[in-house]
């Protein structure tokens, strides 16, 4: 007795094939004919998925370079607030620099941030956000 390897498929590929209602288009996948004729014959079928699985490829493109951004900034701010409790603590206020050195790695740390993050911002964080 020989046993049946059943192949499974996409969904979106069923429902392609289905709203074209030619098989011809999609011999070259592989696919069996009586296969793609009976997903021409039950039609094109709703099914579940994420609203992500939806997006066109531009979209994905262009929300990943926005997510990198996004990153680039908090990484930048992270980094700018890790500096700057390393060399002063958890309190600055009236807190002093008295090395040159401590002075420059503060500085150099505010100029790397500068570069992804305003200036301003730079020099106004706050380590509890306000909303």
């Amino acid at each position: 007795m020989t046993t049946r390897i059943y192949r499974r498929y996409d969904q979106r590929l069923k429902n392609l094939v289905a709203e074209s209602g030619d098989i011809k288009r999609f011999l070259h996948l592989e696919i069996p004919p009586s296969t793609l004729r009976q997903w021409v014959h039950n039609g094109v079928q709703e099914f579940f998925t994420l609203p992500e699985l939806q997006l066109s490829t531009s979209q994905l493109i262009g929300e990943s370079l926005e997510l990198k951004s996004s990153l680039k900034t908090a990484l930048a701010e992270q980094d700018l607030v890790t500096k700057t409790i390393r060399i002063f603590g958890f309190q600055i206020q009236y807190k002093r620099l008295p090395s040159s050195e401590a002075k420059n790695e503060i500085l150099e740390a505010i100029k790397s941030a500068a570069i992804v993050i305003s200036l301003q911002k730079c020099l106004c964080w706050r380590l509890i956000p306000t909303t």
